[in-house]
């Protein structure tokens, strides 16, 4: 069945029971503020709208083919395995550049010591 497609309604008359063979089903009911309520989500091989086949009457539920997400899943999976090579190289080259910045710094530092120990003898001696 194609997503939104309804096995069944509420009031419809049970004459059948279903089995989910692939794909999801959702199994609602609409509560007394009329909203929709998730009763069942029935997994492969499960069983649904079998009480209402066995007392003969109307589903108190309905019955709807939903979306798969595995499609979804899938396309999300491999846009994160594209992904991942290049922030790992952009974080390589972040550590790099920020390993080059604190040995120049600290080259700057050793002269700013060393000039200000030649400043200070010249100071002391004159």
């Amino acid at each position: 069945m194609a997503a939104r497609e309804r096995a069944y309604t509420k009031e419809q008359m049970g004459g059948q029971a279903y089995v989910l063979l692939s794909g999801n089903f959702r199994v609602t009911t609409v509560d007394e503020d009329h909203r929709e309520v998730m009763v069942d989500e029935p997994s492969t091989g499960e069983f649904f709208g079998f009480a209402s086949m066995l007392e003969q009457t109307a589903h108190h539920t309905s019955a709807i083919a939903s979306l798969s997400f595995i499609p979804l899943n899938l396309f999300l999976s491999m846009l994160a395995a594209i992904q991942a090579p290049v922030i790992m190289m952009s974080q390589n080259r972040q550590d790099t550049m920020d390993r080059l910045r604190g040995e120049l710094d600290f080259d700057v530092s050793k002269r700013s010591v060393r000039h200000s120990g030649t400043v200070a003898q010249a100071k002391f001696a004159g």
